[in-house]
């Protein structure tokens, strides 16, 4: 297979390249004005593969701007990467406020008469462009649809200019991430996590709430990175005696009992046998949990006898939430050990 995807015309579908599709429009399209970039991740190699059309097209007429959002979510987009576009001129501007994973891949190249944008999985690194198994669409418009106006409006209310400050902050933050990150887990930039958001949380992850009465109480309990199994969907509670009692769980080795457990935000309950293990602990697999997700902080809730119904909070998708669940908690019993409190 060449390096790039042969362009293929049959009957109404026309096939080709993301890269070379928006390279030939950057030649072609004399009447564009501006170049939006919206990136989950950009490399260095990924955006010099892109570069040099981009700066022909940005030089070869006055007045024409070329903006580039992009994400940093799980430490992929490189500084250097960040610095060489704002070298070329780009307007770069980071993602500091919203929920979830900025994950978007889209480019759009906006004329007086036709607007084009590319939405596909092609995120802006080498492998992206040119050497991954992805999939793109090309459209055409006369005029933006208000719905992708008023993304693209929320994407620019979300997001900060880069600067010398930002660019070296997050630089520091993600190298400390690359030499411990089997220690920390998912990464998020503190420029973002420090940002209260502004936008409501998505379903699966919304902030603990209590829509019916508790009658057993609630346990707040942290989930640090490395305590895990099965794919990241593994906890063990604490080997603490009001844990047990929560769970109404007899501290006797070998003994179990199973409870039903909901997630708060479907109607999906499902029996679980819980177990005490021969170094009195518990161990509980719950599906919705996920390795990137970690660190986070559960919320389970008695609802009545033998039912439960548990939260999911991430830091990474909930940074103010989690923090705020976790002064909630007290105080870890050492170094290292999880935080955890019943309410």
């Amino acid at each position: 297979m060449s390096e790039h995807l042969p362009t293929i015309v049959a009957a109404n579908w026309q096939v080709a390249g993301f890269f070379d599709s928006i390279e030939t429009s950057l030649r072609r399209d004399n009447a564009a004005r501006e170049l939006t970039l919206f990136a989950y991740a950009v490399t260095e190699s990924g955006w010099r593969a892109l570069r040099r059309g981009v700066r022909k097209w940005l030089r070869a007429q006055r007045g024409r701007v070329v903006r580039a959002y992009v994400g940093t979510d799980h430490a992929l987009t490189e500084p250097d990467a960040l610095k060489l576009m704002r070298d070329d001129g780009v307007e770069v501007q980071l993602l500091v406020d919203y929920h979830g994973v900025f994950h978007p891949k889209v480019v759009w190249l906006a004329s007086p008469r036709v607007h084009r944008v590319w939405i596909g999985s092609n995120n802006l690194t080498r492998d992206g462009l040119f050497n991954n198994v992805e999939f793109a669409a090309g459209l055409e418009c006369t005029s933006v649809p208000a719905e992708f106006a008023r993304w693209a409006d929320e994407v620019r209310a979300g997001s900060e200019p880069l600067t010398d400050k930002a660019l070296r902050r997050y630089t520091k933050e993600r190298e400390t991430f690359s030499k411990r990150r089997a220690n920390l887990g998912t990464f998020v930039w503190s420029g973002r996590a420090a940002k209260r958001s502004r936008h409501r949380t998505s379903a699966g992850h919304r902030a603990p709430r209590s829509p019916t009465p508790v009658v057993g109480g609630e346990l707040i309990l942290e989930v640090m990175p490395r305590e895990t199994g099965q794919g990241g969907k593994q906890i063990q509670l604490p080997k603490q005696r009001p844990v047990f009692s929560f769970f109404q769980l007899p501290i006797v080795r070998g003994s179990s009992r199973v409870v039903s457990l909901t997630p708060s935000w479907i109607n999906d309950p499902r029996d679980l046998t819980m177990t005490v293990f021969p170094n009195d602990t518990v161990r509980l697999v719950i599906r919705e949990l996920d390795y990137r997700d970690r660190p986070c902080v559960l919320v389970f809730r008695h609802r009545t006898s033998g039912r439960y119904e548990f939260d999911l909070v991430p830091r990474a998708i909930l940074p103010a939430e989690y923090q705020d669940l976790l002064q909630r908690c007290r105080p870890p019993t050492r170094v290292g050990s999880r935080r955890w409190t019943i309410v």
